[in-house]
């Protein structure tokens, strides 16, 4: 189950969604159907766990909490937005799953 997402922190031109989330270490947040982009509606998908990981961990290292922004819009590509208190990695959720996809079976044929 999604919820819109409200904080004065971001400014993003598309609508934000949370939900709760599986294996995370930062929270996230999304712009888009989750059933239509994911294709299922478990709160994971491959990549997802390593993702926050490292997002979490480059936002500790230089003092901010992590926050994980996914968007499946075609001129969003991977950035990053620092605020005062918040460390936020844009991620193209399309290209992450393309990727961990070839990934996946890329080690299928190891």
């Amino acid at each position: 189950m999604q919820t819109l997402y409200s904080s004065p922190l971001i400014s993003w031109k598309h609508p934000l969604f949370t939900r709760r989330m599986v294996q995370v270490s930062c929270d996230v947040v999304f712009d888009f159907d989750w059933i239509a982009v994911i294709g299922h509606n478990q709160p994971k998908f491959p990549g997802l766990h390593d993702l926050s990981l490292a997002v979490a961990a480059f936002a500790n290292a230089c003092g901010k909490s992590p926050l994980l922004l996914l968007s499946d819009k075609a001129d969003v590509a991977f950035d990053e937005l620092i605020m005062d208190s918040t460390y936020v990695a844009v991620v193209n959720i399309k290209d992450f799953l393309a990727c961990t996809t070839s990934m996946i079976g890329l080690l299928s044929f190891s």
